[in-house]
């Protein structure tokens, strides 16, 4: 007849001994990384010393050149113009600058010289509406005695030109009024009003005659002068 047997629960046995190194879970990952860790330590010891068996063996002497010169001892490469053209800046940089003070010197230094200081600043001063209108009022007050001084002057002046043509009207206005033949129309209140001329005269004429004088009137010949009459149908003594 069969009979199995079965193993104790303390692990006694063939196995009880063995212990799994998984069993706390806790430090596992922490296992895993110092394990990788000597494994990656080993491959680089490892790869260090056949390195130096193959230099041992190794008998070839590079020659190397000198190391290759810094940024600060770098040769000037030569450019061709460079100088004419740094030259040409130089000199556009003092015109500009003898410019500035010739402008100085005609704007601003000028200014100083004569008193008037600030440099071309403005001066504050302090505001005063009873300074303005004093001032003001003293123009108004010159003004107003040069005109009346004006208006005096032409006031006192009594004198009347004689003119030649005040001198016309009047002959004019005589030989009119002493017209015995009718040869000009009669004179209305307008026309002894209104100052009239030589085309006046001639306009009112009716007819001229060849000779004589026009309707029996006879001019005298400072009159006629006066008046600059040259037509023919007046007759001068």
């Amino acid at each position: 007849q069969f009979r199995h047997s079965l193993m104790s629960a303390d692990g006694a046995g063939k196995y009880g001994r063995l212990r799994s190194k998984y069993a706390n879970s806790t430090s596992l990952m922490d296992e895993i990384r110092r394990q990788e860790d000597i494994k990656q330590q080993r491959i680089q010891e490892e790869r260090r010393r056949r390195e130096a068996a193959e230099l041992e063996a190794c008998t070839f002497k590079p020659k190397v050149g000198p190391p290759p010169p810094t940024e600060g001892s770098e040769r000037r490469v030569s450019v061709r113009g460079f100088g004419r053209f740094m030259e040409l800046k130089d000199m556009a940089k003092r015109q500009e600058e003898d410019k500035k003070l010739r402008y100085e010197e005609v704007f601003g230094g000028a200014r100083r010289r004569e008193g008037h200081g600030g440099g071309g600043c403005t001066v504050p001063r302090p505001f005063s509406f009873q300074t303005e209108s004093a001032e003001f009022r003293s123009r108004r007050d010159r003004l107003q005695k040069a005109l009346e001084a004006e208006k005096q002057k032409e006031a006192e002046c009594t004198f009347e030109p004689d003119t030649i043509e005040a001198r016309n009207r009047e002959l004019i206005r005589t030989l009119l009024e002493e017209d015995e033949g009718g040869a000009f129309p009669p004179l209305t209140d307008s026309d002894r009003d209104r100052p009239s001329t030589i085309d006046d005269i001639y306009g009112r004429l009716p007819s001229l005659n060849d000779g004589g004088g026009v309707g029996g009137v006879r001019v005298r010949g400072d009159e006629a002068g006066g008046l600059g009459l040259t037509a023919a149908p007046f007759r001068f003594d």
